[in-house]
């Protein structure tokens, strides 16, 4: 277990209340995450079941939180110091106590697999723990205050719409080591974390515009969890409206050699922007739908139809859907 772990308390949450929380399907099947295109478990728990798990999820944030400072307590006391006492003579919180003290060491006794009892000078760099901490007690108070914000808005809210939701604090526990990783746990200007952003609309958008939270539903299903937190970015208004979001979809009706395919990516990177591009083919097992990275998302306009048909012909067909209108069978 990490040194941050054992102080924030994120990972020896109460057994009762990790039992609460549903699995993490963007963990499903493996300890690894998948890449790219996949095909998820629809999620079949009922609206009960979500709320009492969000709720758990709220708790942890919330108990994550509240432990932080004794934790630190009980570190520094492992190392000859008395941070209440410190506070007290600086007249400063518990984490300016603990900076302010810089690095700390001390002897420690062990016995080593023989038994026989050992001694190990260890150095711990306090200021730069209590930085962590306070930090992790800041975003484990501002995580449960947004799931709790958000649980006050659920009522109307049908199952569907809740397991999305479910889905997008799952999406915040996911992190990869690429330089390409969004971290739904980061704050931003306006106070929030981004997960906490985007179940802020969440309510407004399912009532304004269920197609796109079925839409969600659906990303999430065939998406790894990159492309899953783009679509999150780019249709809860944190790029453009959604209002102005299209699905723009590419129907192969023939088939195209590699070289040409390859000239097809180029012509959608050329056009970079946020909306999500399907493919749409047709093999021995029928009709294919295949959600492309984000890398080949585009700002879909009359010039980029025109240059595709000119390039293509009548190969392809191409179909662009606004998410205002019914889009349930687009992906």
């Amino acid at each position: 277990m990490s040194l941050l772990s054992r102080i924030t308390g994120r990972a020896t949450a109460p057994i009762v209340e990790r039992a609460k929380i549903l699995p993490n399907r963007f963990l499903e099947g493996s300890a690894f995450q998948t890449m790219g295109a996949v095909t998820r478990t629809p999620r079949e728990n009922t609206s009960s079941e979500i709320i009492k798990s969000i709720t758990a999820y709220a708790d942890i944030y919330e108990n994550g939180a509240k432990s932080a400072e004794p934790k630190l307590i009980e570190l520094a006391s492992e190392y000859g110091i008395n941070l209440k006492k410190e506070a007290k003579r600086l007249g400063v919180d518990i984490f300016q106590a603990a900076k302010r003290q810089g690095k700390v060491e001390n002897d420690f006794k062990y016995r080593d697999i023989f038994g026989e009892e050992k001694t190990e000078h260890r150095v711990l760099d306090l200021a730069e723990v209590a930085s962590d901490v306070e930090a992790q007690k800041h975003l484990g108070e501002t995580n449960s205050r947004e799931l709790r914000n958000f649980l006050a808005q659920t009522d109307g809210m049908t199952t569907e719409q809740l397991g999305v939701a479910h889905d997008i604090i799952d999406l915040a526990h996911m992190g990869s080591m690429l330089n390409t990783n969004i971290s739904l746990q980061k704050i931003i200007k306006n106070g929030k974390s981004i997960m906490g952003d985007l179940l802020s609309k969440f309510p407004e958008v399912s009532r304004r515009n269920p197609g796109a939270i079925e839409l969600t539903g659906k990303v999430f299903n065939h998406s790894d969890d990159s492309n899953s937190k783009y679509f999150l970015l780019n249709l809860f208004n944190t790029v453009k409206p959604v209002d102005n979001s299209n699905i723009f979809t590419i129907e192969l009706k023939e088939e195209i050699k590699f070289e040409e395919l390859v000239l097809l990516k180029q012509m959608l990177c050329n056009n970079s922007g946020s909306d999500p591009v399907m493919f749409k083919l047709t093999d021995l097992s029928g009709e294919v739908k295949i959600l492309t990275s984000s890398m080949f998302w585009v700002n879909s306009s009359n010039d980029l139809v025109n240059t595709l048909k000119k390039g293509f012909g009548n190969r392809i067909e191409i179909n662009i859907k606004s998410m205002d209108s019914d889009i349930k069978d687009e992906v």
